[in-house]
């Protein structure tokens, strides 16, 4: 019994530690990445790895309709069997033509949220997208 109580002791230090991952979970991660796309390649496609088995996964939050448009979202499910594995979700988009009639850039963010708790994202990933004309 006395152990029970020693072990029971412990996982509750574990988990109130101020440096724990339990602790943690609610800090929020922003990611930002650059990606550059000229006039000859005007699709792209941006991947970010998920764990559908938590609940989570991306959901386009904010970017500029007028440059882009979003055409496409698929998940690719890993094969492996096993609980807890990540899966990636592909996320298509299109550069419009009128884009490239200067050289500019927009931002697309993801929050990586459950769909009941969308105002409070565990994590953000930000693509600052260059756009530029070439001849």
């Amino acid at each position: 019994m006395r152990q029970v109580f020693y072990l029971c002791g412990i996982l509750l230090l574990l988990v109130w530690h101020p440096n724990s991952s339990f602790a943690q979970a609610d800090k929020l991660t922003i990611k930002v990445q650059s990606i550059m796309l000229t006039n000859k390649q005007q699709q792209f496609s941006i991947t970010l790895r998920s764990i559908p088995s938590s609940g989570f996964s991306w959901w386009l939050s904010d970017y500029n309709p007028q440059l882009i448009q979003p055409l496409q979202h698929q998940t690719r499910v890993n094969t492996s069997k096993l609980l807890g594995t990540a899966t990636e979700e592909i996320w298509t988009f299109l550069v419009k033509n009128m884009a490239f009639v200067v050289p500019q850039q927009t931002l697309i963010s993801f929050n990586y949220a459950r769909p009941w708790r969308l105002e409070q994202p565990a994590n953000q990933a930000k693509f600052l997208i260059a756009i530029k004309q070439v001849k």
